[in-house]
């Protein structure tokens, strides 16, 4: 029902738009009196279009460029005969002479051809220009592999400023989002833990905490030549990405002199409503207590500075974002060397409501009688996330000689986000007041984090060749990933709520309650090579390439975590055993150890813990051309995973280490058949796998992001194979314009999967396991078309997954003896997969003038419903309800040089809601909650972001 009412309010908006496109065109046409002169003008080779050649009727006021299609016109044209002029920088001239009649419309196709005379060497495959869409379509029909491209001109005129925010344009890819950001991408509905990323081709390995996946938001759009997200994979690549992989391909040398930067000011309007807060994180200690004085030394509550506790508000912070790029070729165009850096300093923040899940679950009266989800807690969060994101990246390519060349490549990027969250929890209870359930207390948290992230790698290669036919490549990579959260600081106040039956409220003086200090960090190393052997054996027909090598990595993972809690100390005995007034300031609170042990921090910690993998990987594949339009590629990867780890936890308890070791057999194969020159369909299946993530498979118990439940490792999953499937039609028209239609299915034996686990009759805690064979299916669409000057781009991708799991559904029934019993049901429920959203969309109206140098974008990005988090009870799973984003941009270039800007993201105000289905008794009556919107659903949270604008200016020699 959500997700029907969003699509039609998307149809209907986008309908609209459309509408106006159309009526602007036709309008321009019928308001045409005298003669019009219009055509296209074509490369003569290739048969592109030519954007931007100088169109002019000589000796007249009447000149133009032609629009992104090729196309030119001129309107009211007094009767007469004209010589037509076409100009193109390294083209011939063409000249055409020609009369036209009053009223009449004269058409013409111009091919433009080569200046030979001012070129030494003039090559028929022809040659796109570096970065632009024109290449990335090229790349898409190609490749070996089904794949969508994003260029370097795309993406620098997109409204957004990461990767992240740009991955959500690409067909069949949502984003999602985590403090405020668009952080983890989502392909073809699986999990962010599906999908693979490379940067240049090389797998990085992940900062995050307990997963492999990478999060998307750490590098900064403008370092790249272009983003790949390729859907099928081939026995020369890494055999864990079902989803997708994301291929950032950075900026390479060029082969000229190129000096270009940017610099931008911008501001998030939430801080319109809502202050931003700041904390000093200078007095963070980088090491924990027991670290700074050695194992087995008590720590006392002098240890832990109260500084970093202290909050302080900026007023209207400013966003900036600064780059440089600078490259050139030297030696003879035989050394290319570029450098590039980016800065970005973003104020976010939001708002979030939240009603916590209970861990009673209350029998249904019946068997037949559905069970409701409890609420224990209404809470209120506020957060102000300052984020520091650095990109630096450098290559050198060198050709030593026609046989031999080697390059070097070297990025870092980091991303250090300081965040101060408030949460007001208020316990429910107590009797209803002003219409909803009031609360009987209310605990207060203030915490301060800092979340420093960064990724380095360092790759080299050498390509050799040993004959015409007989060519090599070895490349070596040393990557590494490190987080660090330094003191990870809170502090509660409690204030008691009583409400009597005349409704009279009295609240309870503010007390001080416990204090945590937590230390965690982890550092992901990997040292790989790769080796690849390329061959055209030439003495078989059809047999064009066999291609064979290998991969090998190690990779060490190392993670510490260590814990202090500290209890309050009495100062106030007249009015409690355990009361302490709190004075406004943390400054003033006192704090003691309450139990022995606790000086000692979190000893014996599954937290604390390292990770050893050894994936030795070796493929054979060949491109054989059945006939001159089918081409057949593929072949067969085996990869042997060899990985363990060991833990803090003692030697007695079970999962304190433990190792795995498996064989996989990788085949795949890919059928290309072209129709035409213009089109393609492409078939293809590979298997895959996914590895379990360090965190799932290590017993370690934490809290969660929200700190609404623990988190636990299961050292029993086992990682998952799935079997891939795909049909694409391909059809690339005049420039630009292409469309793409698809279907793929996917069938996923051992998902793993995040569910509620019981513990207890009052503990919950969030636990990865296996979950039998799932199917995943859809089809994809992708169109771009350009009328003129104006076009319309997008995207849909339909997905549909399916697993049936056992849920738990308590209920009173009658026992032998006629009386009352609780009895608890075992139901099988199919779902989608967690994290799959049945519906995606993208749609574009552009704006392009070659002539007035002006572009604009109006993007729309829909994401349905999908599931946030699976529960073990019937019919409690938690939904992500749909959301529809709107972002602007355009830019303006003056001169050849300086460009300005301007990106306004979430014009609509999209939000993040959770809801879970069925009747809501809190909708109306004694128990209603606040924020409710519908008797046929319970809503759970709503988070509100707001709008945010960067204006900024583009240079270049």
């Amino acid at each position: 029902m959500i997700e029907n009412t969003f699509a039609q309010n998307f149809s209907e908006m986008l309908k609209q738009k459309i509408l106006i496109i159309f009526s602007f065109l036709f309008l321009t046409n019928i308001l045409s009196f005298a003669a019009t002169i219009k055509g296209y003008v074509y490369d003569k080779l290739s048969g592109e279009q030519l954007v931007g050649a100088v169109v002019s009727l000589e000796g007249t006021k009447y000149g133009t460029v032609t629009e992104l299609d090729g196309k030119f016109i001129f309107t009211k044209i007094p009767a007469g005969t004209y010589k037509l002029k076409i100009v193109y920088a390294s083209y011939q001239t063409l000249e055409k002479e020609f009369t036209v009649a009053d009223t009449e419309t004269r058409s013409f196709n111009l091919q433009l051809a080569l200046s030979y005379s001012t070129l030494k060497e003039v090559q028929i495959t022809g040659k796109y220009e570096k970065g632009s869409d024109e290449e990335s379509q090229n790349r898409e029909k190609n490749g070996r592999e089904i794949m969508n491209v994003m260029s370097a001109h795309t993406i620098s005129f997109s409204p957004d400023i990461t990767v992240a925010s740009v991955l959500q344009r690409v067909s069949g890819v949502s984003i999602e989002n985590s403090n405020a950001g668009k952080q983890y991408v989502n392909i073809r509905g699986m999990d962010k833990k599906y999908n693979t990323t490379l940067v240049n081709g090389v797998k990085i390995p992940s900062p995050n905490d307990r997963d492999r996946y990478v999060p998307m938001d750490i590098f900064p759009a403008e370092l790249l030549d272009r983003l790949e997200v390729i859907k099928s994979l081939s026995p020369s690549m890494e055999g864990d990405a079902t989803g997708g992989v994301v291929n950032m391909v950075m900026k390479n040398a060029p082969d000229g002199l190129i000096c270009s930067g940017n610099i931008a000011f911008g501001y998030s309007t939430i801080f319109n409503n809502q202050q931003f807060l700041n904390f000093a994180h200078n007095y963070q200690d980088w090491k924990s207590p027991i670290e700074i004085q050695g194992q087995g030394t008590y720590t006392t509550p002098d240890h832990f500075p109260l500084q970093s506790l202290v909050t302080y508000p900026i007023n209207n912070p400013i966003n900036t974002n600064y780059g440089f790029t600078i490259g050139n070729r030297f030696f003879n165009n035989k050394l290319g060397v570029i450098a590039s850096v980016s800065n970005q300093n973003t104020y976010k923040g939001y708002s979030s409501e939240s009603y916590l899940q209970s861990s009673t679950i209350a029998p249904a009266p019946d068997k037949n009688t559905a069970i409701n989800q409890p609420f224990s807690d209404l809470n209120y969060r506020e957060f102000s996330t300052q984020s520091q994101r650095l990109g630096m990246m450098t290559k050198l390519d060198y050709q030593i000689n026609d046989n031999n060349s080697i390059s070097l490549f070297a990025t870092y990027v980091s991303l250090n986000e300081y965040r101060v969250r408030y949460t007001s929890d208020s316990t429910l209870g107590g009797h209803p007041l002003n219409g909803y359930v009031f609360y009987n207390e209310v605990d207060t948290k203030y915490e301060t984090r800092s979340t420093l992230q960064d990724i380095y790698n360092a790759t080299i290669q050498a390509k050799h060749k040993f004959t015409s036919n007989f060519l090599a490549d070895i490349t070596v990579a040393l990557s590494e990933a490190k987080q660090q959260l330094p003191d990870d600081a809170s502090f509660t106040v409690k204030q008691l709520v009583n409400v009597d039956s005349t409704n009279k409220v009295t609240i309870a003086p503010p007390e001080v309650g416990k204090m945590s200090r937590d230390w965690y960090r982890n550092t992901d190393k990997d040292i790989t090579t790769y080796l690849n052997l390329h061959y055209a054996p030439g003495f078989l027909r059809g047999l064009s390439m066999i291609d064979f090598g290998g991969m090998y990595r190690h990779k060490t993972r190392d993670d510490y975590a260590n814990r202090y809690s500290l209890s309050a100390v009495v100062t106030d005995t007249a009015h409690g055993a355990n009361n302490q007034p709190y004075t406004g300031s943390v400054l003033n609170n006192k704090y003691y150890f309450a139990n022995s042990l606790d000086p000692l921090g979190s000893t014996n910690d599954p937290g604390i813990y390292t990770y050893n993998e050894d994936i030795l990987a070796y493929y054979g594949q060949i491109t054989y051309n059945i006939t001159s339009r089918l081409n057949l590629f593929g072949g067969l990867r085996v990869e042997n995973t060899n990985s363990g780890y060991t833990c803090d936890l003692p030697v007695t308890v079970a999962g304190k280490s433990a190792t795995y070791v498996y064989t996989d057999f990788l085949p795949s194969a890919q059928l290309k058949y072209s129709i035409n020159d213009k089109s393609d369909v492409r078939a293809s299946y590979f298997r895959s796998i996914y590895r379990p993530a360090y965190g799932d498979l290590v017993p370690n118990t934490q809290k969660t992001e929200n700190d609404d439940y623990d988190f636990a490792g299961n050292p029993y999953l086992r990682h998952t194979v799935i079997d891939n499937e795909d049909l694409r039609y391909e059809l690339f028209l005049k420039g630009s314009d292409q469309l793409m239609a698809g279907v793929f299915n996917k069938v996923i034996q051992d998902p793993i999967e995040y569910s509620i686990d019981r513990q207890s009759a009052t503990v919950d805690q969030i636990q990865p396991f296996n979950f039998g064979t799932a199917n995943n299916y859809g089809f994809e669409l992708v169109f771009r078309k350009y009328f003129g000057n104006f076009g319309i781009a997008g995207n849909y991708t339909f997905t549909h997954s399916q697993i049936t799991t056992p849920k738990y559904k308590p209920y009173i029934g009658l026992d032998s003896n006629n009386k009352n019993t609780v009895y608890v049901d075992s139901p099988s429920q199919t779902r989608p997969l967690n994290g799959q959203a049945a519906n995606i969309g993208n749609i574009s109206l552009l704006y392009r003038s070659p002539r007035n140098k002006i572009e604009a974008q109006l993007a729309f990005v829909y994401t349905g419903e999908k599931i946030s988090l699976v529960s073990p009870f019937y019919n409690l799973d938690l939904w992500q309800k749909p959301t529809l984003g709107l972002d602007f941009s355009i830019q303006k270039q003056f001169g050849k040089n300086v460009t300005l800007y301007l990106k306004a993201n979430n014009l609509l105000n999209s939000g993040y809601e959770l809801f879970i289905k069925g009747d809501n008794n809190h909708y109306s009556g004694d128990n209603k909650f606040r924020f409710q919107e519908s008797s046929n659903y319970v809503t759970v949270e709503k988070d509100f972001y707001k709008a945010s604008f960067l204006f900024g200016l583009k240079m270049k020699l």
